[in-house]
């Protein structure tokens, strides 16, 4: 979840302002639950957080986060998840 919310705001990041331009229009609004959800704030490190109303976006390599690869370790369910084969 985490991660599909700091993809979200680096496409929000991305999409001009159109038809405004720059000097105007109205902000894009990305909505945050804050209902408790340990899918959502456990899978990052740091997770994504609001301050006053905003969030920043995640400006590290990628899509700007660091998944917390113990955390989804621990709370995998057996016989779940996605194959990935190479050749």
């Amino acid at each position: 979840m985490g991660a599909v919310q700091a993809a979200t705001l680096q496409l929000l990041s991305a999409v001009p302002r159109a038809p405004f331009g720059m000097a105007g229009g109205e902000p894009l609004i990305f909505e945050f639950d804050r209902g408790e959800n340990p899918l959502r704030e456990g899978v990052l490190a740091p997770p994504l957080t609001p301050e006053n109303g905003t969030v920043a976006i995640p400006d590290g390599p990628g899509i700007g986060v660091t998944v917390d690869e113990e955390w989804v370790r621990a709370h995998r369910l057996e016989g779940h998840g996605v194959l990935f084969r190479t050749r």
